[in-house]
């Protein structure tokens, strides 16, 4: 209480230096209570200052949560995963309000899926039940009173459809739409049946591919129809999230029916929406990139760098800012962004890397003609001959040897080669490859 009436008999000016002081010297509880009694004071003041006042308390409370998250991840090396998730829990609610709330909770979600993890380490398949119990997790209250009503019939369509059986789940939800013709969710649900399958029906025969175009594009009009429905209808307890997921799906499809301005305005609403997340930002600057407008797809997608906090970096993010980087023709921010990619699943033990990712990165290096950057090269194109693009092992043997041998590292550079004729899948490219073996050709 002295304390507290230390703080009331000073003048404002003393309080905002006092409390500066206290968050200079890492001692954030007291200046929070010390910008507090500032607020107090300047109560009847100018709204610019009572504004910066405000903005210094949640800076102060931030950094309190930073410190209850570094209590957090000392817990979990200790292996105290459930006092790590209670702490976490808790802290969920000191960042009420702030945008370092998204990574609290991502953190909170993180531990109990690794607690999950530890607590059951021989689990096996998942039964229907638990795929069922996690796809309709995130579902609002009356998301799931309408869709759970759908009893076994609508649970085995589901299902079907996350198992990419969309054609049987588009007819069962297609027969519960037109049976509950004001219901929301069903439709949602099938209009997303019917912008993967492009069919609003069974096909009979095999159709011509204008009436498959025709089928299509009339398909993805009922779609379009069957989103906007939903928007229009939303329910008050539907989360930001869904919101932003169904207008980032409603511009899929109006792009596809040719209408990128209509698509740009719901990618914005999505991104609007989720503005302290990555999803929507991430989107838009997708969207930007493809449509070559490369200075508006960066600044959105610096944007999401932002926001996305340090606890789980997006990687799609920085993998998509080096596309459009590269598209715009900035080199080197192309290869850092993607080098980040690359070195954070390096950092993690998966070396299987993204192919796309990993060539435009090879790419890049060899176009800067520097030895360090061809061998960067080298050793990328030999972990993707090992990795999950079986097609395109041959490329990337043959391009590794050709480096290895130019790098002067002949052994390895043969070796390569050698692995690269193995794959060779006509003469020619049996030719190429012993031409830079040196072998003579037959004949």
């Amino acid at each position: 209480m002295a304390f507290l009436k230390k703080l009331f008999g000073k003048d404002p000016e003393a309080l905002r230096k006092e409390a500066e002081a206290f968050f200079e010297a890492g001692d954030f509880g007291s200046a929070k209570l010390t910008f507090q009694a500032l607020g107090e004071r300047l109560a009847e003041g100018p709204e610019d200052a009572r504004e910066e006042v405000r903005r210094r308390i949640a800076d102060c409370q931030t950094e309190l949560v930073r410190k209850q998250l570094a209590e957090v991840d000392r817990l979990k090396e200790r292996g105290d995963f459930e006092a790590a998730m209670d702490l976490c829990r808790s802290t969920i609610e000191m960042a009420d309000g702030l945008s370092i709330k998204l990574e609290v909770k991502v953190k909170a979600d993180g531990l109990m899926e690794e607690f999950t993890r530890n607590s059951q380490p021989e689990a096996g398949p998942p039964s229907e039940d638990e795929v069922f119990l996690a796809l309709s997790g995130a579902w609002s209250e009356e998301q799931a009173e309408e869709l759970l009503s759908y009893g076994n019939e609508f649970r085995r369509a589901f299902l079907s459809l996350h198992d990419g059986k969309a054609d049987e789940a588009r007819e069962v939800f297609r027969k519960l739409a037109d049976e509950h013709p004001e219901a929301l969710h069903i439709g949602l649900e099938l209009a997303r049946t019917l912008a993967i399958t492009r069919r609003r029906a069974p096909g009979s025969g095999t159709p011509t591919e204008d009436e498959a175009k025709a089928e299509a594009k009339a398909a993805l009009e009922e779609a379009a129809v069957l989103f906007r429905n939903y928007l229009e209808h939303e329910p008050d307890d539907a989360s930001d999230e869904l919101y932003a997921t169904v207008q980032s799906e409603l511009a899929q499809v109006v792009l596809e029916l040719g209408d990128p301005k209509t698509a740009e305005e719901c990618l914005i609403e999505a991104a609007d929406a989720t503005h302290e997340q990555t999803y929507g930002h991430l989107n838009l600057g997708r969207f930007y990139r493809m449509q070559q407008r490369y200075d508006e797809s960066i600044k959105r997608l610096e944007l999401a760098v932002e926001k996305m906090g340090t606890v789980t970096p997006d990687i799609r993010v920085y993998r998509e800012l080096g596309f459009a980087h590269r598209d715009a023709g900035h080199r080197d921010e192309a290869i850092d962004c993607l080098k980040a990619v690359v070195d954070h699943q390096a950092s993690l033990g998966q070396f299987d890397y993204d192919p796309e990712t990993a060539e435009a990165l090879c790419a890049l290096y060899l176009e800067t003609g520097k030895k360090d950057h061809k061998e960067e090269a080298a050793n990328l194109y030999r972990h993707l001959a090992r990795g999950r693009n079986v097609a395109g092992r041959f490329g990337y043997h043959l391009q590794a040897g050709k480096l290895l041998k130019e790098l002067g590292k002949k052994p390895e550079g043969v070796r390569e080669l050698h692995a690269a004729r193995a794959l060779a899948g006509d003469d020619a490219a049996r030719a190429e490859v012993d031409a830079l073996l040196g072998v003579a050709p037959k004949g």
